[in-house]
């Protein structure tokens, strides 16, 4: 059978074909009794054969028993991954050469008061 659990068989001879179910897919029961067909001569339409599994009984699977760790020798659970570079989405302009200048203009200008102070 395919992945959707259907048989397709073709250029059968005119005669009597008995189907049996050599393993089930897992999870259902195997027919027990063979389906009996037949192919007539001057048959149009393809036979088509319907074959319900059963279930067999779902238990839920039990929880797994989890990886006993030794505490002696400690694991990485997430490995340290690099830290991406975010986008500079805004303007960002260095303050210091602002500072630099102001603090020149106003020696200068201290300068120039203490000067006319002479006077």
């Amino acid at each position: 059978t395919d992945k959707e659990g259907k048989a397709k068989v073709s250029d059968l001879s005119v005669g009597h074909y008995t189907l049996v179910e050599v393993e089930a897919p897992k999870g259902y029961e195997k027919l027990t009794n063979p389906i009996p067909f037949e192919i007539t001569k001057g048959m149009i339409s393809p036979v088509q054969l319907e074959v319900l599994n059963k279930l067999t009984s779902l238990a839920p699977p039990g929880p797994e028993k989890p990886e006993t760790t030794n505490p002696e020798k400690p694991g990485t659970m997430n490995p340290e991954k690099p830290e991406k570079e975010l986008p500079k989405t805004g303007q960002k302009m260095p303050v210091e050469p602002y500072m630099g200048a102001l603090l020149i203009m106003m020696s200068f200008g201290l300068l120039v008061l203490g000067r006319k102070q002479q006077r």
